[in-house]
């Protein structure tokens, strides 16, 4: 039972991420996506709200699918 709390932290934790880099970017990636539609069985409601509402803001174009480009990378 142990190992089980330990995952559901850790999908909690990546959900929380994922959406907190996409409000702040506007931008979702497509391995983010994919991340959450194969994880999206063991979300609990509020990391299935906050897909959801990922879902509508892609929809009503207010987030973008692309790719996020590091800054204060050295040349």
């Amino acid at each position: 039972m142990g190992a089980n709390v330990m995952l559901e932290a850790e999908i909690a934790m990546l959900m929380g991420e994922v959406f907190l880099e996409a409000m702040s970017t506007g931008i979702v990636t497509q391995a983010e996506i994919d991340w959450l539609t194969t994880h999206q069985a063991q979300f609990s409601r509020e990391e299935e709200a906050k897909a959801l509402q990922l879902g509508r803001l892609l929809d009503a174009g207010q987030l973008q699918i692309g790719c996020r480009i590091l800054g204060n990378i050295p040349a």
